[in-house]
């Protein structure tokens, strides 16, 4: 008799393991691939104040593949590949016209003047001296922002003016310290548009101090 408890004992010892695998089997199967829900929080970028010694990295983007490098031993960017290119003095200037076949025939077009001025001040004093003897002393040109930002991995500072001169311009200048030689990049055209925008963002982003 009691062999016959224990027989029975063992068998439903036995059902209960089997019971208890079979719903974990089942459990598996219902979760097996099941992820859950990835949250995704909103990026916002840190905005810098006029004036202030912070600044930020640009956000990085891929430049258009129908631009082209400008190299010398110094410096490199990209830049649409249609555009002309001429060399003046310690500047480089690219248009997005044939200054051989109009010269002056800028309307509506684009211009990229690169240069290098060599200079014992500091950045923040440069750019202040700049601006108030380019922009503020003049009368037919307005200052609309300025801020901190980076040009080929060096702390630059961002300048944005208007002038009512040859019809009215735009013009987004970044200037940026290398040792003694301080260099601009500064963007010119009749309006400060999406496409004047999405090429001078494409310049600074692809610029590097070699």
């Amino acid at each position: 008799m009691q062999k016959r408890k224990r027989t029975r004992s063992s068998i439903f010892g036995i059902i209960f393991i089997i019971v208890l695998a079979a719903a974990g089997g089942l459990v598996i199967y219902l979760t097996a691939g099941f992820e859950p829900e990835a949250k995704y929080e909103p990026v916002v970028l840190p905005q810098t104040e006029a004036g202030t010694g912070d600044f930020i990295a640009d956000a990085e983007e891929e430049v258009p593949m129908d631009w082209t490098e400008f190299r010398d031993e110094k410096i490199s960017f990209k830049y649409p590949d249609n555009w002309f290119f001429q060399e003046q003095g310690d500047f480089l200037i690219f248009t997005s016209w044939d200054p051989m076949a109009n010269p002056g025939a800028g309307a509506g077009g684009l211009e990229l003047i690169v240069g290098k001025v060599k200079t014992d001040l500091s950045l923040e004093q440069y750019v202040s001296d700049y601006i108030n003897e380019n922009v503020n002393s003049d009368p037919s040109y307005s200052l609309l922002g300025r801020s901190q930002r980076v040009l080929g991995g060096q702390p630059a500072i961002l300048a944005q003016s208007t002038t009512a001169l040859e019809g009215g311009k735009a013009i987004q200048s970044i200037f940026a310290l290398r040792g003694n030689e301080l260099w601009s990049v500064d963007l010119v055209g009749q309006i400060l548009n999406e496409e004047f925008q999405e090429v001078f963002d494409g310049i600074v982003e692809s610029f590097s101090f070699l």
